[in-house]
């Protein structure tokens, strides 16, 4: 059991240096105030999360233990809801409701249409 922990936290500190890096680099391309970086980290996150799902499910065939290390622990950890609520937040008081319910809306519905399309993906490149 603590095996299966420690490769979970390892798994999580892999997807927190990756979202620690790609956030660094989104903040550098990106001039406004709007945290895009959360939004982009979580959309692509639900395309990934899409994708390795399905390609678990119909191509690689791996173990629970493997999915759970990736979906859970590398995903959940580059993805954070968390950060999501505490930037709309901070959009409703700085910006207006309008702003922080568009947020909501764009991160919601984005996520997913990309998990969705993640999925398709993966149908699709399971076929070769």
């Amino acid at each position: 059991m603590f095996q299966k922990i420690a490769n979970l936290a390892i798994a999580g500190a892999m997807g927190t240096i990756a979202r620690f890096g790609m956030t660094r680099f989104i903040q550098k391309m990106n001039s406004t105030s709007l945290p895009y970086e959360t939004m982009l980290l979580n959309l692509s996150g639900c395309f990934i999360a899409g994708l390795l799902w399905t390609l678990f499910e119909h191509k690689w065939h791996a173990s629970g233990e493997i999915q759970t290390l990736v979906m859970v622990g590398f995903i959940g950890a580059f993805t954070t809801f968390s950060s999501l609520i505490l930037e709309t937040n901070n959009l409703f008081n700085t910006a207006g409701w309008i702003d922080a319910a568009a947020n909501l809306i764009f991160h919601n519905g984005m996520g997913v249409i990309l998990l969705l399309a993640g999925i398709r993906f993966g149908r699709m490149i399971s076929q070769f």
